[in-house]
Parts: C-alpha cells; structure tokens; sequence
C-alpha cells in the first residue's frame, strides 16, 4: 500500500481509514510524507462504550429468547422450538 501517498499527492484525493471498532482513523492526505504503521493492535483496539452497549444488548437478547422458549415449552410442551428469525 506504499503506493497510496503517491496517488494521494498526486490526485489531491484524501484517504481515511477507519477502525469501526475504535472509531480511529488514519489520514493520509497531500502532507503525509510516511506510511502510518497499520498494526494488528491497532486493529484490535476497541471502544469500550460500544463494546459494553453490545453485551449489554446481547444479554438481553439471550434472555428475552430464554422468556419466549419458557413461555412456549409450558403452553406446547418440550416439543417446541425457538428459531433466530422468530426473536426480534
């Protein structure tokens, strides 16, 4: 990818990439002289707000599914099923 600030230079053109993750990015622009270091770190690297809200709702998911399997093995009896498509 040592071609992009070239391109960039040459174009004008400005190139973000971003770590949905984190929500970090990095900029290459016409003032960028030396190719950021993309490291496996940085793409690990997470927001911890994001991250707390997605188990957050997981758990939620994962008990609403548990309420409705409940719910539906006492009116139909253990033959009944919960699919991933029946839980919003």
């Amino acid at each position: 990818m040592r071609w992009l600030i070239p391109f960039v230079q040459a174009t004008g053109y400005r190139i973000v990439i971003d770590n949905p993750k984190s929500r970090k990015q990095i900029i290459i622009d016409q003032n960028t002289t030396k190719f950021p270091h993309l490291s496996s770190k940085w793409l690990k690297c997470y927001n911890k707000k994001e991250l707390a809200a997605w188990m957050k709702q997981e758990k939620a998911m994962k008990k609403a599914r548990r309420n409705d399997e409940a719910h539906g093995r006492a009116k139909f009896g253990n033959s009944y099923q919960v699919f991933d498509q029946d839980i919003p």
